[in-house]
């Protein structure tokens, strides 16, 4: 009996939603690699947006490719701050789902871009929904997507900080 009083007891505990985690920005890293030649694309898409940037024949190395990048996902206008001679369908900061990301070139490799939310605790995409996907026509070039650190905040239930004990 009282071993069933306690287990009652246990079962009655009740949790609250505090939202008291703070609000963590969505990163992801983008890795260029292989053989780039001139007129290969490769491609970023956030939920409905996508960049396209086409190589020129003076950014076919992995550090110009992933640079040419970084500057068209922060580009406010077309033209803006090209590596060389590469085309791209947009600047990054007019499409939609990029307005709330930045690029940066990892300090320790510069053949890596990190994509960061300016919003923390929103993931990219949001409200249209989806991750951020790459891809590539490059026949020996290639691009890859990672996550480094996922958004969480006060607004994410599964987050434990958010409710009373820190327990889900």
């Amino acid at each position: 009996l009282l071993w069933l009083l306690l287990a009652s007891n246990v079962l009655a505990v009740t949790r609250t939603y505090d939202a008291e985690a703070a609000p963590i920005p969505q990163i992801d890293s983008i890795t260029i690699g292989g053989t780039w030649v001139t007129t290969e694309t490769y491609s970023v898409q956030i939920g409905n947006s996508t960049l396209t940037i086409t190589t020129g024949s003076d950014t076919t190395t992995t550090a110009q490719v992933a640079d040419a990048l970084k500057r068209a996902i922060n580009a406010t206008s077309i033209d803006e701050n090209k590596v060389g001679a590469e085309k791209r369908n947009a600047a990054g900061q007019r499409l939609p789902e990029f307005r709330d990301v930045e690029a940066i070139l990892d300090p320790a490799n510069s053949a890596i871009v990190l994509v960061r939310s300016k919003v923390a605790g929103i993931p990219f995409g949001t409200p249209a929904g989806g991750n951020m996907t790459v891809s590539e026509t490059s026949t020996s070039g290639t691009i890859t997507r990672a996550s480094v650190q996922a958004a969480t905040g006060p607004w994410h239930w599964n987050n434990a900080t958010n409710w009373s004990g820190n327990t889900l």
